[in-house]
């Protein structure tokens, strides 16, 4: 039996069994889920397993949570979700809820130290320079094994191909977080998407919306994050949203480029090495890695689908690099 028990108590039956079976099915959700509909039955399964997480309707009896004694308590509401208060909007995705679970869980859970995030950001000073290719075809690979969010800080990414559009997107998660309302890390998470296996916020629409952004604000915004303890890794793509990247690099555990192609591209990433060396930001020397993702004439300059990150040579030279 799994040893992590998440149960769901609610008097429709129908939206419960749903529920259920589709957690199950997510492998964002280290839990087995169990659902019920009479209290019986629910303090039953409390006898049997050691109950972690407990979701329930806003009129649970008093007495049977004193009873189940959950690690965690969340209600569902009709209403807008609130993971810090422990309030779950039963209309939405099952994928919004799981997040949200994650994002309320505190004091061990699945939740992930701080310490122990990766963060990854990828870099490249040439233009069209597989930068944001090299990007996804390492979060596909990572969210293989685990959970990873993708940001991509591009004005333009071009991304249409990958990504669906979307109601919210960096400019909204961003506008949240600097608003510092009590409840930001909720309405960031509302921002987050699922595709592909990886977690991703929406390049922004319109770069006129986040002129006000600056390094400082993009690491807090990280921090605050990666401090919820949703993600293992947080991947991001350094674009020209930002005028000083390099406060971003250095404060990240890695940094990875794409091999030059060319002798143009040779050049600039040259200049890039002489000009960090010689900066306060020389560190990131020490934790930049160049990746060879090969190079597909038939795709150039064309805007990124998953023919380009289902590339051969580009799977065998991130797997070189993640597994040795």
């Amino acid at each position: 039996m799994f040893e992590k028990i998440c149960c769901i108590y609610d008097s429709d039956e129908q939206y419960v069994v749903k529920l259920m079976e589709a957690m199950n099915e997510s492998m964002d959700f280290p839990y087995k889920v169990l659902a019920y509909t009479s209290e019986s039955a629910l303090t039953e399964c409390s006898r049997k397993y050691e109950v972690e997480i407990l979701i329930t309707d806003e009129d649970i009896n008093a007495n049977l949570l004193s009873d189940i004694k959950a690690k965690y308590l969340f209600h569902l509401c009709e209403q807008s979700s609130n993971p810090d208060e422990r309030k779950i909007c039963r209309y939405q995705s099952v994928e919004g809820i799981i997040k949200e679970l994650l994002a309320g869980l505190t004091d061990g859970g699945v939740v992930i130290k701080k310490d122990s995030i990766k963060t990854t950001a990828v870099y490249s000073p040439v233009n069209q320079g597989l930068k944001t290719t090299l990007a996804l075809g390492y979060v596909l690979q990572k969210a293989k094994s685990e959970r990873i969010l993708y940001i991509n800080l591009d004005e333009f990414a071009t991304l249409k191909e990958i990504f669906e559009t979307s109601r919210m997107d960096m400019s909204d998660a961003l506008f949240y977080y600097v608003s510092n309302e009590e409840n930001r890390m909720g309405k960031i998470i509302s921002c987050i998407n699922n595709k592909y296996g990886f977690d991703y916020i929406s390049p922004v629409s319109n770069p006129e919306d986040i002129s006000f952004i600056n390094s400082e604000i993009l690491l807090g915004f990280i921090s605050e994050i990666a401090g919820s303890g949703i993600y293992k890794e947080i991947v991001i793509d350094i674009g020209n949203l930002i005028s000083n990247p390099w406060e971003i690099m250095c404060k990240c555990d890695q940094v990875l480029m794409p091999q030059p192609i060319d002798e143009l591209s040779t050049e600039k990433v040259n200049l890039f090495f002489n000009y960090i060396k010689n900066s306060k930001y020389r560190n990131i020397v020490n934790i930049l890695r160049k990746i060879q993702i090969g190079y597909n004439n038939e795709l150039s300059g064309k805007c990124i689908t998953m023919s380009h990150l289902s590339n051969l040579e580009m799977e065998r030279g991130l797997q070189e690099f993640i597994y040795g």
